[in-house]
């Protein structure tokens, strides 16, 4: 057996064992991403470029609740990062960085889910964006400021699907395909 496979990184038997060993270091490497995540962002005009980028992605988004929601993250979370601007208040924020980090990537993510749906056209990727961002989904409640995110979808409008819908939709998103008209009771029952 071939023990590198340069055509297929993914099966490169040596390098994921080399990655693997480094994947275990526990304490400290989402810290230390985290802090040098707020580092970066707190430091000269960082923020305020990367602000332009959001703001700028976020603009393309038409579907209107969408675009709402992610900008009141990223309004919320652009203000505790431009506090941490100041040396008294970097402490602060970097004492909360997993938090940072975690609602980054929820936001960031729901905007790219957002203009994926809204390029893609497609009902399947519309809802997936529409969980991810109007419901939540994907928020890793224990290490995200929730209070960011939920606080501005209590307030959020938008069409939710009925029980039978959302059903509907769990199987295409699952199994790209329709629900069976009738659906099996998981069991047959045979005529003798």
């Amino acid at each position: 057996m071939q023990k590198d496979e340069p055509e297929e990184p993914e099966f490169n038997v040596s390098r994921l064992w080399r990655d693997t060993s480094s994947n275990s270091v526990w304490e400290g490497t989402t810290n230390v991403l985290a802090s040098e995540t707020v580092r970066h962002l707190t430091k000269g005009k960082n923020l305020d470029i990367f602000d332009e980028w959001v703001s700028d992605v976020i603009n393309q988004i038409s579907e209107a609740s969408f675009k709402s929601t992610t900008q009141n993250v990223w309004d919320q979370l652009r203000n505790r990062l431009n506090a941490g601007r100041d040396e008294k208040e970097l402490s602060t924020i970097l004492g909360v960085g997993r938090q940072v980090i975690f609602t980054l990537s929820w936001m960031v993510c729901g905007i790219l889910l957002a203009l994926d749906a809204q390029r893609d056209g497609d009902e399947v990727a519309q809802e997936v964006a529409r969980r991810w961002v109007m419901e939540g989904q994907g928020v890793p409640a224990e290490f995200a400021f929730t209070e960011l995110i939920f606080q501005r979808l209590a307030t959020a409008d938008g069409k939710r699907p009925t029980d039978r819908e959302r059903t509907e939709l769990d199987h295409r998103i699952v199994w790209d395909m329709e629900l069976p008209a009738k659906p099996s009771l998981g069991y047959r029952v045979s005529k003798i």
